[in-house]
């Protein structure tokens, strides 16, 4: 049963913020760290190299290459599919994470690419840090001069640093919608159906 995922130009625009946090380094706050990866991100997206259809290839090896590095996909994958995790085999889940992991890494790197260009503007408006954990707000403004603010939710890195895990804005989770959409699919198909929507998905992106 293809049952297709949910995504308004909104959702676009917080898949994109998503990636923000991608280029984390291993010092100074949370909120340092999601603003030093902006001129990351954008030396990527001004680079005439990775400009264009043409370039769409590289251009997601390359933000994928940081998503990779930098973004808790372990995490954001098994909180995802939520109390269907334990449930499933060694091979479901490992067809369940490579599918879903290349969908998110297209998905991200691709919207980050369309919408990144048109914020007019971004505010660091608040940061808190309980433990091990750190949410950090930014407000998006785009050409339209419309806001958008998003709460970052990180994880600190034991060996230090911090990897992003999830994001709110306005309300809506990252994580949350997605399990809502792979518990719903579940229920009125199977596992197996979760997958092939996921592939049907990937296939359409790709």
């Amino acid at each position: 049963m293809n049952i297709a995922i949910k995504a308004s130009r909104l959702a676009h625009l917080m898949m994109a913020a998503l990636i923000l946090p991608a280029g984390i380094t291993l010092a100074g706050t949370p909120t340092d760290q999601v603003k030093s990866t902006i001129d990351e991100i954008l030396l990527v997206l001004e680079d005439p190299a990775f400009a264009g259809d043409e370039a769409i290839t590289a251009r997601r090896a390359r933000l994928s290459e940081l998503a990779r590095e930098r973004i808790d996909w372990q995490t954001v994958r098994r909180a995802s599919l939520g109390k269907h995790w334990r449930a499933r085999t060694a091979e479901e889940k490992e067809a369940f994470v490579t599918i879903f992991t290349k969908l998110l890494e297209v998905t991200y790197t691709d919207s980050i690419a369309e919408n990144f260009g048109e914020l007019n503007g971004i505010e660091y408006t608040r940061e808190r840090i309980d433990g091990p954990y750190a949410v950090v707000r930014v407000k998006l403004t785009t050409e339209e001069n419309t806001d958008h603010s998003i709460d970052y939710t990180m994880k600190q890195n034991p060996q230090g640093g911090w990897r992003a895990i999830d994001f709110t804005i306005e309300g809506a989770s990252l994580v949350k919608n997605y399990r809502t959409q792979f518990d719903d699919i579940i229920r009125k198909s199977s596992f197996a159906g979760l997958l092939d929507d996921l592939r049907a998905k990937l296939e359409e992106k790709s």
